[in-house]
């Protein structure tokens, strides 16, 4: 039904008018809309109110004069369910005057709300103003033109009242919606994050105007909104109010009516929120809109508006009256005061309350989207693909690293994600320590998620750090206490934190923390996030033990390495160069961005929010900063602060903005850097301000608090609590509660500039000298030297040492701290600190230290050769050693032994030929001053060591049940030097003098059974034994004795010398009886003990028989080529084995020839690295050989290594004979089919006989891993010498051996070698079908060359089968 109201119509008549059953139908089950609306003029013509009513709405004229109806009529609705009421923008304006509002600011924001709603309409209306002049969109924006639409708040209670959720224009008949946003995330609290939209369109469309009309048409509008956005601020009040009215009885009955209608909302009228900025009483409202006055800032704020609000109004009234005067370019246009109001609308906290005294300190992130965007990506790629990533964040100090990672951070714990973060800190000893430190956080984490949630999941993962680690699982709690919070009973707690400390060095740490990720990756389903900071300030130890997590190869590995570093710091031959090198290696996928200065557009948003004014103020001030700046967030921050400092930008109280000259700031020098403002900033300071900042800057980006209570204790710095409390307060520092930190690294540095260049050292001293005296009246024990303070004060009196420190007392007493920390910085496993710490000692030491204090040297020159050992400093450690070595007497034999193992581990580690046989000669004078002398052994022939072995026989014969029985179950302690003694010297000589290895182990097994000696030597000395019985071809004997060396160790829990054992037995004896899948099981595991112990040189020798059985065993050769490439490419790691690197790549050109590939002179490279006298004598080339058909040069290869091997006592090349003679035969065979001399029937010959008795022998012992082979080489045989029909029952049964033990390489060539038999008699099909099975096999195998050799048979036997 469509009703005109007119204006004469008042609200009685209009309620009376209605129909009863019209009410009725009204009162649905919607509710009710009521609308209560002013009529208006436009130049003295009536408008009619057009409105369509529709249920459940009704429309009511409500004229200003008639409130008190207005209050009765809203009571009686009171109580009825009422969805919606409407008003016209004065009734609206006057009620909001009113009311009470639980939520502070929130009657400005709904205030703004409809403002902006306007503002959205106007711009709606200026596609159709061009065809109104300006008087008549004067008349259009008329204030009784607008209807606020309310709705109940149903999420509120009722005191909370209603909200708006449109405006209505009702000529020209226009409409918004106003909605809240779905996402507003980011707006604070108290915002208001919403849509304006559009529902109903003008009618009106007219032909485009010129652009000089569109400005007139804007300047128009942009005036009406001014004036309407005042009229809704000031509560009513008119323009032109200038005098104070007397208020009426009608109007005080008025007001009491309305206080009773709060009262019955449960509303107090004391609380309703009045205007009292105004002094004046508001006139009525005027119907049309006055000309213009003359309004400045003070008069408009004057009116109670919001500041910004008032200056907005003033901008937008200007429009009208500069608009003949200034021109378009000085005036705010339309679309620019509805971005105002959205702003205002949505962060009122920052721009309509934000402007204050003090410039706000921002914690924004600007202009980073695109960044920020890439990093979360990278992260969310590990997360859900669970491979390990690394991110890195580049650029200049102050260019936003810190933010862009703490919004990485955020996300990652808004993931559920494990972050740890650590930051280095430049001149640091402890970048290790901070490493390790991250790791030990991560414990603490997984501690309070899972016990705090999931305690099954809690027990799973102690399980499976339980079968990861073993009997060793006290090792992986030493590097990280905080493991214990996981363990499930008080018992296994205490009993691994009582645990000893074993010696662990670098390699064996970093297998420690990878298989600790392992464990963390495999059992956990979040992502682990490690942020390091600083990496500049980092070192080649912390970041080995990064790329070795990030790229272990075993497991499921998800990790996402996030760091952050300066890279204008970075000279050429910075390890961070070589860190990504290592990345790129090991196919680690990592990313790097670097961030520069931000836009312009983003410093002026930092501006605004620092100064908490809205943008369109303070473009003027952010485009002169941002030239002197050049976008430097940082930079641009500490500029700002330095204007407010000299006054160039001061706060208005009476304006309530900031104001500042333009030109002034324009002219203002700049410095080339930060650090020069900062420095100036500080220059300014206090002299107390500056001494402290100064100390502080001693300690680095943080100073603890108990430093800072020490230090205010002496007469020198009375003052430094105080003083840093101004720090805090000046901006500079922030305080924790516990340390005092520099806001930002740049601060740290300035104030750092501060001290003098040549007396920075002196200055560092004196504070640690002054700190010591303190710590020294406390008589503080050892057990108290063990914490961060005392660590703090010992790095400070290094700054000055040796040089400043002449006094003899105090040094010996400095140089017993330094030793103290040292060995504590070696327990804790960090060891470039402990290797700097034991530098310092060393240079306290007085120079006729070896004749005073013989002992306290000895110790500190001993820690100092393992501390530079285990840092990779190999000539450093072998000069300490070389000093303990000369100084020790008769009366430390094992300290002495103990150096030689020292070195004897240094050596084999780096590979020095001389030092070995040097060391082998003095191990031999050691045995010899303990009774067992064998420096005459260069001329020992065969028959003596065969002698020698019987005997040893003999008497284990005797003693081997007692052996089996362990009748001597105590652990023989004073046996234990030479049976250390005789284990080094076995490792030498294995390198060094292969062919008295045989003697020495058979004297070493004759001592041990003689003394009937049981420590952790005496399972190595058993298999060794075992491995020479092997070699004097008692096998089964042999066997049995390995067994028992491995029965004893595991009874005893040696486990220390599992490497070395496995070694000797899964190297020369395991590999002949037990299948070659669970061999290689077993060289993994003793690989991963190896590196747990700190032993890489056994780890090395493991990984070559690693690759080796993997070889043998049929293993996809790509698995192995990418196993030798890591390995080659390893040799500049600090992880590298030196012994490794001799070996690898030996295989690496075979295993590429059978794939199918080029060496890409890597090979070539490593082998010129060498050293030819300990290169071995490798299998691959003859296997390559073999396989590919080049039989000749596999027969000559073959008889070279035979005479090499000579040399060598069967005792080491057992297995290797076995896969000579075996390719040795098949090439024998080959060569003699390739040069045709098969005329007649096949005879033996000896050589014949030789590797055929050896293959069947080695079958013998197991069939699992020889009887295939043996019978190929029967099959070969029998084919060769033309007995067809059992040379193909024999090709059958190697076909089928083969197949059966897994070995799909030799199964390929069986097929293969059958095939070819097959071929020669001229049955094609079989030969066919023998070459397609080959084929497969080659291609499972990896080996491309051989797979493309039998495509070319097959298509040469069968032409319909080309591809």
């Amino acid at each position: 039904m469509l009703l005109q109201l007119s204006n004469t119509m008042n609200a009685r008549q209009a309620v009376t008018a209605s129909d009863s059953k019209e009410h009725e139908s009204l009162n649905s089950a919607d509710g009710e809309r009521f609308i209560f609306r002013q009529p208006f003029t436009m130049a003295g013509t009536t408008v009619p109110t057009v409105c369509q009513l529709t249920r459940p709405t009704e429309r009511v004229t409500l004229g200003h004069e008639d409130i008190n109806d207005f209050v009765a009529f809203a009571r009686a609705q009171h109580n009825k369910e009422i969805h919606g009421t409407d008003f016209d923008l004065s009734s609206w304006v006057a009620l909001e005057t009113l009311k009470i509002e639980e939520k502070a600011g929130a009657g400005p924001s709904r205030k703004l709300t409809v403002a902006f709603a306007i503002g959205k309409l106007l711009r709606h209306l200026k596609s159709s103003a061009s065809s109104y002049s300006q008087v008549e969109i004067l008349r259009l924006c008329s204030i009784d033109n607008f209807v606020v639409q309310m709705i109940a708040n149903e999420n509120s209670s009722r005191d909370e009242g209603w909200e708006v959720s449109g405006i209505e224009m009702v000529s020209p008949s226009m409409a918004i919606q106003i909605k809240p946003k779905s996402s507003a995330g980011d707006v604070d609290s108290v915002g208001n994050c919403i849509d304006a939209v559009v529902t109903r369109h003008s009618p009106f469309c007219c032909a485009k105007k010129s652009t000089q009309g569109e400005r007139e048409s804007d300047f128009a509008l942009c005036y009406a909104l001014g004036v309407l956005v005042r009229f809704i601020f000031s509560d009513g009040c008119s323009m032109n109010s200038s005098s104070n009215s007397q208020e009426t009885p009608q109007e005080t009955q008025s007001q009491n009516c309305v206080n009773d209608f709060l009262r019955s909302l449960s509303i107090s009228p004391s609380r309703v929120i009045m205007n009292t900025n105004d002094l004046s009483e508001p006139s009525r409202p005027t119907k049309s809109i006055c000309a213009p006055s003359q309004y400045d800032q003070k008069s408009i704020s004057g009116l109670g508006m919001p500041s910004p609000v008032a200056a907005l109004v003033r901008d937008l009234l200007a429009c009208q009256q500069e608009n003949d005067i200034f021109g378009s370019e000085t005036l705010i246009t339309l679309d620019a005061a509805i971005d105002d109001l959205h702003m205002l609308l949505v962060r009122p906290d920052q721009f309509l309350f934000g402007a204050n005294q003090q410039l706000r300190t921002v914690t924004n992130m600007y202009g980073r989207a695109s960044e920020s965007s890439a990093l979360l990506d990278a992260f969310y790629r590990v997360s859900t693909r669970g491979h390990s990533e690394a991110f890195f964040v580049t650029g200049f100090s102050g260019s936003g690293k810190t933010r862009l990672v703490q919004c990485a951070i955020d996300a990652a714990v808004a993931a559920r994600g494990l972050v740890v973060q650590k930051k280095f800190e430049v001149n640091s000893t402890n970048q290790l320590y901070v490493l390790l430190s991250a790791f030990n956080d991560l414990c603490e984490q997984l501690a309070t998620n899972y016990y705090g949630s999931a305690k099954g999941a809690a027990f799973n993962l102690w399980h499976q750090l339980v079968a990861e680690f073993g009997s060793s699982l006290h090792t992986l709690v030493n590097v990280l206490p905080n493991i214990i919070r996981l363990t499930p009973s008080p018992a296994a707690a205490f009993s691994l934190a009582h645990g000893t400390n074993g010696y662990v060095n670098f390699f064996s740490l970093c297998d420690i923390i990878k298989r600790f990720m392992r464990v963390i990756s495999a059992t956990c389903s979040r992502p682990v996030m490690m942020v390091l900071d600083d990496l500049q300030w980092s070192d080649s130890v912390s970041l080995g033990l990064v790329h070795t997590v990030l790229s272990d190869r075993k497991g499921a590995s998800c990790v996402f390495f996030l760091g952050s570093y300066r890279d204008n710091e970075v000279h050429q031959h910075h390890i961070l160069h070589g860190f990504h090198s290592w990345l790129s290696t090991f196919d680690v996928p990592s990313s790097t961005i670097h961030l520069d200065g931000i836009s312009q557009e983003n410093v002026l948003s930092l501006i605004s929010d620092s100064l908490g004014m809205l943008p369109r103020f303070c473009l003027s001030l952010s485009q002169v900063i941002y030239r002197k700046t050049g976008g430097n967030p940082l930079f641009v921050q500490t500029f700002l602060r330095s204007l407010v400092d000299k006054r160039m930008l001061t706060y208005s109280p009476r304006e309530r903005f900031w104001v500042w000259e333009i030109d002034e700031i324009r002219d203002e020098g700049i410095t080339p850097n930060v650090l020069d403002l900062l420095g100036a900033k500080m220059t300014a300071c206090s002299s107390g301000l500056r001494v402290a900042l100064k100390v502080a800057s001693c300690f680095g980006i943080r100073v603890d608090k108990a430093i800072v209570k020490i230090l205010s204790g002496t007469s020198q710095y009375l003052s430094m609590l105080a003083d840093l409390n101004k720090a805090v307060d000046e901006g500079m520092m922030d305080f924790d509660g516990s340390s005092y930190k520099f806001v930002h690294d740049q601060v740290r540095e300035a104030a750092c500039d501060m001290i003098d260049p040549d007396d920075r050292n002196k200055f560092h001293f004196d504070i640690g000298m002054l700190l010591y005296s303190s710590f020294k009246k406390r008589s503080v024990g050892v057990k108290d030297r063990s914490g961060i303070l005392f660590y703090t004060i010992l790095d400070q009196i290094n700054r000055g040492v040796p040089a400043l420190l002449q006094d003899e007392e105090q040094r010996a007493s400095i140089a017993k701290m330094n030793h103290e920390v040292a060995l504590q910085m070696m327990q804790s496993y960090n060891y470039t600190a402990a290797y700097q710490y034991s530098e310092r000692a060393v240079a306290l030491l007085p120079e006729n230290c070896w004749s005073q204090s013989d002992d306290m040297s000895i110790d500190v020159y001993f820690l100092l050769s393992k501390a530079a050992y285990s840092n990779g400093k190999i000539d450093r450690a072998m000069s300490a050693l070389s000093k303990v070595i000369e100084h020790t007497n008769s009366n430390m034999a094992q300290l002495k032994l103990d150096a030689y193992k020292l070195k004897h581990d240094i050596i084999l580690d780096s590979c020095i030929p001389g030092e070995m046989a040097a060391l082998l000669n003095t191990i031999l004078d050691v045995l010899a001053s303990l009774g067992e002398d064998h420096r005459s052994t260069d001329n020992l022939c065969k028959s003596t060591i065969s002698a020698e072995f019987c005997s040893a026989s003999e008497m284990l014969e005797m003693e081997f049940n007692d052996a089996l029985s362990q009748a001597y179950r105590v652990d023989s302690c004073d046996h234990k030097p030479v049976m250390e003694a005789y284990y080094i010297l076995l490792t030498l000589a294995y390198i060094v003098k292969p062919e008295l290895c045989p003697y020495f182990v058979t004297r070493w097994a004759m001592y041990t059974l003689r003394n009937k000696v049981m420590c952790k030597y005496t399972p190595a000395a058993y298999v060794s034994f075992a491995v020479v019985m092997m070699s004097f071809d008692d096998m089964e004997v042999g066997h049995r004795i390995g067994k028992l060396g491995l029965r004893i160790m595991d009874e005893r829990n040696y486990g220390s010398m599992l490497p070395t054992v496995y070694l000797s037995y899964y190297g020369y004896i395991g590999c002949l009886f037990e299948p070659l899948q669970a061999v290689i099981d077993m060289h993994q595991r003793a690989i991963d003990v190896s590196l747990s112990l700190g032993n890489s040189s056994i780890a090395a020798l493991h990984e070559v028989f690693l690759i080796v059985r993997k070889k043998y065993a049929g293993v996809n050769l790509l698995e192995i080529k990418e196993i030798l490439e890591r390995g080659m490419n390893m040799q500049n790691h600090p992880g590298s084995s030196a012994v490794l690197q001799m070996i690898l790549h030996e295989d690496y050109e075979g295993v590429c020839a059978l794939i199918g590939e080029t060496t890409s002179g890597l090979s070539q490279r490593l082998d010129g690295s060498c050293d030819a006298e300990l290169r071995p004598h490798n299998m691959s080339r003859l296997m390559t050989c073999c396989y590919l058909g080049h039989y000749e040069r596999a027969v000559h290869m073959a008889k070279q290594w035979e005479t090499s091997r000579n040399k060598m006592p069967n005792t080491l090349v057992q297995f290797r004979r076995i896969y000579e003679s075996f390719f040795y035969g098949l090439s024998c065979i080959g060569l003699r089919r390739q040069k045709k001399k098969n005329k007649k029937p096949y005879h033996y010959n000896s050589s014949d006989k030789l590797w055929l008795d050896v293959v069947e022998d080695a079958a013998r012992c197991s069939k699992y891993n020889f009887e295939n082979k043996q019978a190929l080489l029967m099959a070969e045989k029998l084919s060769y010498s033309c007995d067809n029909d059992a040379a193909e029952v024999m090709y059958g049964t190697a076909i089928k051996a083969s197949r059966s033990s897994h070995f799909i390489h030799e199964e390929a060539l069986s097929c293969e070698l059958a095939g070819a038999h097959y071929e020669r008699l001229g049955k094609l099909t079989k030969s066919l079908e023998l070459y397609k099975q080959a084929e497969s096999s080659y291609d499972i195998w990896g080996s491309m060359v051989k797979s493309h050799q039998m495509r070319a048979k097959i298509n040469s036997l069968d032409p319909t089968s080309l591809k």
